[in-house]
């Protein structure tokens, strides 16, 4: 990236972070946060199983009914980033490549109106 580049996005990255939620917590807003949150009723079977996949640095396959994520809204991403990082293909220009990440922006910036709009 050029030095313009980096100025860009050394000046905004902090801005749309915070603004999108990725942002680390204030202290103020991490305690608030842990007051506000609700205790969870964990068995002791589930406690125990807990600490033993910690203790052994995570080697035990998660049961899928524990309330972990499924990679699936994932596979559009995959096969939107394979479209930009095209190794040794001769026939893509980097025009092709400027408009598909062009493409790829617009949309992102069409679905944060979109979300924008459903919160309002």
């Amino acid at each position: 990236m050029s030095s313009e580049d980096d100025r860009f996005w050394s000046k905004h990255a902090k801005q749309l972070q915070r603004k999108k939620g990725f942002a680390r917590l204030t202290p103020e807003e991490a305690e608030a946060a842990f007051s506000a949150a609700q205790p969870v009723d964990l068995s002791d079977d589930r406690v125990e199983s807990i600490v033993e996949y910690v203790v052994s640095s995570g080697s035990d396959d998660i049961d899928e009914g524990d309330g972990w994520t499924d990679d699936s809204h994932l596979e559009r991403v995959e096969d939107e980033s394979m479209q930009l990082c095209r190794h040794g293909n001769e026939e893509s220009s980097d025009d092709d490549i400027d408009q598909i990440e062009q493409d790829l922006e617009d949309k992102l910036l069409q679905e944060d109106d979109a979300d924008e709009e459903d919160e309002t």
